[in-house]
C-alpha cells in the first residue's frame, strides 16, 4: 500500500514540534532547578551557574540601569527585559550579561542625546531680529 505524502509531512512536523517542546522543557527545568538537586550545588549540568544564583536581583538591575526597582519590574512584565520569576524571597532574576548590554546601550543613547542638546544650545536661535 503506497504511503500518503501528506500524512508523512504531518508526522515530520509533529516530530519536530515534539523535539522543540522537549528542548524548551529541559531549558525551563534548568532555570528552576533548586540547589543540590543533582548533587552539583547551584550549578547546572554544563557547569555554568544557574540564573537563580548568578542572575541579578531587581534591586541590582535597577542600580545598574539607573532606574527604580518598580521600573525594572514593569520592563520585565512588559517583556522588554528578560528574566525569570522564582517567587518568594528569590523574586525575579535577570541575566547579568543582558543588563550590562542594556546599561551600555542606554548610556550611549544618553551621551548622544546630551551631545545633541549641547550642540543645539551652542547654536544661535533662528528667528526674527528685533
Amino acid at each position: 500500500m503506497p504511503r500518503d505524502p501528506i500524512i508523512d509531512a504531518l508526522v515530520d512536523e509533529i516530530d519536530q514540534a515534539l523535539i522543540a517542546l522537549q528542548t524548551a522543557r529541559s531549558l525551563l527545568a534548568e532555570l528552576h532547578r533548586p540547589a543540590g538537586a543533582d548533587g552539583s550545588g547551584p550549578r547546572g549540568d554544563a557547569g555554568a551557574p544557574s540564573i537563580r544564583y548568578s542572575g541579578m536581583s531587581v534591586a541590582e538591575a535597577a542600580g545598574a540601569l539607573g532606574v527604580s526597582e518598580e521600573h525594572v519590574r514593569r520592563l520585565l512584565r512588559d517583556g522588554q527585559l528578560a528574566g525569570v520569576a522564582f517567587g518568594g524571597r528569590v523574586g525575579w532574576r535577570l541575566p547579568r550579561e543582558e543588563i550590562e548590554q542594556v546599561a551600555a546601550l542606554w548610556a550611549a543613547q544618553r551621551r548622544a542625546r546630551d551631545e545633541a542638546r549641547s550642540r543645539a544650545q551652542g547654536r544661535p536661535k533662528r528667528g526674527r531680529r528685533r
